[in-house]
């Protein structure tokens, strides 16, 4: 994945090409509701101009950059956000950070909650916040979305690192996909510290899951380098563990962390030989806890190292 500073040596240059092509997919008037402004465009180096304390979650992501107007719907303002994160796993991720509301069957996901519609399609995450949660605003919204979805070519259903989890095995549902430590503090409280070691490079997929009948949830890392995972197995097994873990198949180990929550992890190779660790929560009971972990193992490539 590119760094961080190079996406935003992309941004600028797409910036500073003739024309911004999302700056057309907000019409003047949308379900008999009016645009009040021009389009506006912002990119990563800007963004704090427009969300002010609140765009950093976006730059954990290959962000390009965010179209914005603003609609009257009914006597209420209503933003719409047009995110351009570069690859549908992108899209899905920034998506997947927030997954809570009423699921509609619009673009490739879609939810609404609050007078908040997010949404992604293809490359796009759609974003349309209402100063309220009225009928008039999910009415416009919803057919916002529907114009963008006819703008759009869909893309992946999941990024390709969530499509190596075990979904039938482990039943998993809720998948999103992250990079950095801030957003996994946001889905799942681990620690107050990066344990893993995550950053804007670091891959991760996470998913609630079923085994053996009972709630659990998984998380796999994917790193560029072996000594990455090493730092991240230490951390977590040194700080988080103790020496009351107990050792599994393919070196595994795990522990009740309390109430029979059971966390664990396991080093294991991906497909394309990258290190991995593969972690499980809240399992309950060790031997559920293992069983995930081997799942995990089993489905990343040649087996646990």
């Amino acid at each position: 994945m590119m760094g961080a500073l190079a996406w935003v040596f992309v941004a600028a240059l797409s910036l500073a090409a003739p024309g911004n092509e999302q700056v057309g997919w907000f019409p003047d008037q949308v379900a008999g509701s009016a645009r009040l402004d021009a389009p506006k465009v912002w990119d990563r180096e800007t963004i704090f101009d427009y969300m002010d304390g609140k765009g950093e979650p976006y730059l954990t992501y290959a962000m390009r950059q965010v179209t914005t107007a603003a609609y009257k719907v009914g006597g209420h303002n209503v933003d719409v956000m047009i995110f351009d994160m570069q690859t549908p796993a992108e899209a899905f991720g920034i998506w997947s950070t927030v997954i809570e509301g009423e699921t509609l069957d619009l673009l490739q996901n879609t939810t609404y909650n609050g007078g908040v519609l997010r949404g992604w399609v293809g490359s796009y995450f759609l974003d349309i916040a209402g100063e309220v949660d009225a009928p008039e605003v999910k009415s416009f919204a919803t057919a916002f979305a529907k114009d963008l979805a006819a703008r759009v070519k869909p893309g992946d259903p999941l990024p390709p690192l969530n499509l190596t989890l075990p979904t039938e095995p482990l039943h998993l549902t809720k998948p999103r996909f992250f990079h950095a430590e801030m957003c996994l503090s946001g889905i799942y409280y681990v620690s107050t510290q990066n344990i893993f070691g995550l950053d804007n490079e670091t891959d991760c997929a996470f998913a609630d899951a079923t085994i053996d009948d009972k709630p659990a949830k998984v998380m796999v890392v994917e790193y560029d380098k072996p000594e990455q995972r090493e730092r991240g197995w230490t951390a977590f097994t040194k700080k988080i563990l103790s020496d009351k873990a107990t050792a599994g198949e393919g070196g595994s180990l795990a522990e009740d962390m309390g109430e029979g929550l059971w966390w664990g992890a396991l080093k294991v190779d991906g497909p394309d030989a990258k290190p991995r660790l593969a972690l499980v929560f809240d399992a309950a009971s060790a031997a559920a806890c293992g069983k995930g972990l081997a799942e995990l193992a089993k489905s990343a490539g040649p087996g646990a190292k």
